[in-house]
């Protein structure tokens, strides 16, 4: 999400406001989210890290916010 993602950032709560939005359960579930600048920086990060090669990462936000939230 972030600045332009019209789904996640303010559509997204608009269609919640209008009930258009819906959880399975009691909506504790995880949404796992990452924030556009925080890839854009991981990016960067990792391919210009030696120690990088060969691994793996997750930009993830931590804790995750669960549907409900």
């Amino acid at each position: 999400f972030g600045p332009g993602a019209r789904f996640w950032s303010a559509g997204f709560a608009k269609r919640a406001r209008r009930r258009l939005a819906f959880n399975i359960g009691r909506g504790t579930g995880t949404l796992p989210v990452a924030f556009v600048s925080d890839v854009a920086d991981l990016a960067v990060v990792s391919t210009v890290t030696p120690a990088a090669i060969g691994e793996t990462f997750n930009c993830f936000m931590d804790p995750a916010p669960t549907w409900r939230e």
